[in-house]
């Protein structure tokens, strides 16, 4: 009789998973351009900014703000304008054309 043993995998079948969070890239990532969509770059550096402010470095706002005006200036793909619907920290992506 097995009663007593416990499931190895852990929660949701995944060992030793982390949250969603661990997924985002870092800040360092993605502030100088490897090729990703400014515009993921720019939700990136939004999130990390809000959620993360105490390692948020004020030299940083100078890129946020050209990859806002890069966005503004190219547009975003559609998906971005479904996430500022629903996330209130993209919520200016509504914004970009």
């Amino acid at each position: 009789m097995m009663r007593g043993r416990r499931n190895v995998r852990g929660r949701r079948g995944a060992r030793g998973a982390g949250g969603p969070m661990e997924w985002l890239p870092e800040a360092s990532d993605v502030l100088i351009s490897d090729g990703s969509p400014d515009s993921f770059r720019l939700a990136i550096l939004l999130i990390r900014k809000t959620l993360f402010s105490d390692d948020w470095e004020d030299s940083w706002d100078e890129i946020l703000d050209g990859l806002r005006e890069s966005a503004s200036t190219d547009g975003v793909h559609p998906v971005w304008s479904k996430m500022a619907e629903s996330t209130p920290i993209l919520a200016q992506f509504a914004a970009f054309p």
